[in-house]
This record gives C-alpha cells, sequence and structure tokens, in this order.
C-alpha cells in the first residue's frame, strides 16, 4: 500500500487494516474481521518535558528533544461471526500494532476449529 499524502504535503502513514477482510466460509458460518485502527506519529510527553527544562537550562539546545517521535497505534478491529441462526459482533480494542495480529490469529484459529468440526 502507498504512503498517501495529506493536504499540507507531508507523509503519513496509511491507516492499518482500512478495509473489511472475509476470513472465510465455512458451512456452518463466516467469520469477518474489519480494522479501524491508524497509526500517528506523536512527541512523547517526555520529550515535551525535557525540552522544557533543558531548554532553560542549555541556551535552547534542550529544543532537540522535540524531535523525539513515537508510533501510536490506536482504533478498534471488529469481529463478526454469522451462522445460519445468529450474528455476533464485537469491537476489540487496539493499542499495540502487536493487537492487530494477534486478533488475526485468534480468528485464524477459530476458522480452523470449525474447518476441522465440519469433517
Amino acid at each position: 500500500m502507498a504512503a498517501t499524502r495529506s493536504d499540507r504535503g507531508h507523509q503519513r502513514r496509511p491507516a492499518v487494516g482500512a478495509h473489511a477482510f472475509r476470513v472465510g466460509a465455512h458451512r456452518s458460518g463466516d467469520l469477518d474481521r474489519a480494522g479501524l485502527t491508524r497509526r500517528d506519529l506523536v512527541i512523547p510527553t517526555y520529550a515535551i518535558v525535557l525540552a522544557v527544562v533543558t531548554s532553560l537550562m542549555t541556551c535552547l539546545l534542550g529544543l532537540l528533544f522535540l524531535l523525539i517521535k513515537e508510533e501510536r497505534t490506536t482504533g478498534w478491529l471488529q469481529v463478526t461471526v454469522q451462522g445460519p441462526a445468529f450474528v455476533h459482533t464485537t469491537h476489540v480494542p487496539v493499542i499495540h500494532p502487536g493487537t492487530i495480529v494477534d486478533v488475526y490469529a485468534r480468528v485464524d484459529y477459530a476458522r480452523s476449529l470449525t474447518a476441522t468440526a465440519q469433517q
């Protein structure tokens, strides 16, 4: 996926999981997962505090601490299970990129369990 450009010309990363994915169709039901997450580059709080404190002591050289960037992932993953007579949807909060991988692995595991139960 290519990086997109904002109105001001700065590059930003595309949202993680911006599309819905069909995990698999089974005779007993479907499992869907959709991502509503985004990644942002932010200046952490400790960098702002260090910049203010050290810039007073070192003639504004402490402002270099404002160059520190941290990537934060926020949002929700939506997992939907559909069967012949039911539909269940849940939203899983995302606070780390590893959460996305974990949820996708759990959905794939549930899909493999339903496939083996069918046989």
